[in-house]
């Protein structure tokens, strides 16, 4: 099983500070950047999928777009399963997302998902990141096992 988180961002600077040689100051001229797309890595990885391997992916919305975007990454990318939620609740400490499936002709609704927000996701120790999206992966589990 592969579980992936979304993605910190979908585009980055295309030149880096190697590319530059050097730091750039702050001046009064300003600053403009040109952005380009970062590799989609659950894409990717679906492309290299070896049978019997189970894909699961999450996605951040907004709450007008997630339904659609939740279904197009779910069938475009060839996943098991997708959990989508929306961006208006990154600060919430409830988190109520969806997690949809493959179905005929697209995709459907799994399940209505909410847990509390893992406060230690949003740290820098990797180890309660790691634990913290275990809980979370578990309670998603545990609720598509019951319906």
């Amino acid at each position: 099983m592969l579980v992936m988180a979304a993605a910190v961002s979908d585009f980055r600077p295309s030149v880096s500070v190697e590319q530059l040689g050097r730091k750039l100051r702050r001046t009064d001229a300003g600053l403009s950047l040109d952005l380009e797309q970062t590799p989609d890595l659950l894409a990717a990885c679906a492309g290299r999928r070896q049978p019997g391997q189970f894909l699961v992916g999450f996605a951040l919305d907004e709450q007008c777009e997630l339904d659609a975007s939740a279904r197009d990454k779910l069938v475009g990318k060839g996943l098991d399963l997708l959990v989508a939620n929306p961006l208006e609740t990154m600060e919430a400490t409830t988190i109520r997302a969806t997690a949809y499936e493959p179905a005929e002709g697209g995709a459907r609704v799994a399940a209505r998902l909410q847990f509390q927000r893992e406060s230690a996701l949003a740290g820098s120790d990797p180890f309660a990141k790691a634990a913290a999206f275990e809980r979370v992966s578990r309670t998603i589990a545990e609720t598509l096992s019951a319906q």
